[in-house]
């Protein structure tokens, strides 16, 4: 899905940001001293101190995609050598026959 790098970088960020804003309207929204406030604030929803949890969000999920990608590759690899494209043996390569 995202094997382009740049793919994975926006998405991460993007996820990122989406949860800080959500963590950012929770935190601002709930009552003073509730439980929800305590959960929201650390999530990172009291920006700016909470930029450090969206990095962090952003830098988990940029590498989520990433191993998804390599992931794939590796699928996409295995297929094709259990394909069985190549000789098995190697005497129908390198004798001729006769």
């Amino acid at each position: 899905m995202f094997s382009n790098k740049n793919l994975q970088i926006i998405a991460g960020t993007g996820i990122a940001c989406l949860i800080t804003a959500v963590a950012a309207f929770g935190y601002y929204n709930t009552a003073p001293g509730s439980s929800l406030e305590t959960f929201f604030f650390a999530m990172g929803g009291k920006l700016p101190s909470g930029l450090i949890q969206a990095a962090t969000f952003a830098a988990f999920f940029i590498c989520v995609f990433g191993v998804q990608a390599l992931h794939q590759r590796i699928q996409s690899e295995e297929s094709a050598y259990m394909a069985k494209l190549l000789p098995e043996t190697e005497q129908y390569v390198l004798y001729p026959r006769m």
